[in-house]
């Protein structure tokens, strides 16, 4: 019965996908597929203790006909695990292509965005800077190069010339 059951679902797994119908899940095939081994495994064990049996009452010539079988059985089973394999990982490299450029367009907007947000965070600090009448960077490099040349003219033993300082004024 268990074996009809496996066909069942091959059979059925094919005509889903030649009917047009939606295929199932990646998730619902690997369950399926856990539940078709399990199932096979039970009805080698069950063949296997039929066969040591009739071994035993039928002799040698029934169990290397059993021996055959069995490897044969075994070759069908990998052959089915090989392709169920090779589907899910056609699937998953389908998906991989399809969420690439996604993840890639999703990289770039995120980094326009926080671009944004990082320009509009300097703008408002610029402006309360600017309010608190706070020297700017300019500002600062203005005075050390006066001081520079000031100091170099007391080296020098040159009186410095007088300027007056610029009054500030508030920015913004």
């Amino acid at each position: 019965m268990g074996e009809h059951a496996n066909r069942d679902t091959i059979m059925a797994d094919e005509k889903n996908t030649r009917s047009g119908e939606p295929r199932r899940s990646s998730a619902e095939q690997a369950k399926a597929f856990t539940r078709s081994m399990m199932d096979s495994m039970q009805q080698i064990y069950l063949a296997g203790l039929g066969a040591f049996s009739k071994a035993q009452h039928g002799g040698g010539a029934l169990f290397e006909t059993l021996v055959e079988e069995g490897a044969r059985t075994q070759e069908k089973i990998r052959a089915g695990a090989q392709t169920q394999f090779e589907q899910a990982k056609a699937q998953f490299e389908q998906a991989q292509r399809k969420a690439g450029p996604w993840f890639d367009d999703a990289k770039r907007r995120t980094g326009e965005a926080f671009g944004k947000f990082e320009q509009a965070f300097d703008e408002r600090i610029a402006r309360a800077t600017q309010r608190m009448q706070m020297p700017t960077r300019d500002d600062i490099a203005q005075l050390n190069e006066r001081l520079d040349e000031l100091a170099r003219e007391v080296r020098a033993g040159k009186p410095a010339p007088r300027k007056r300082a610029a009054k500030k004024t508030p920015r913004g």
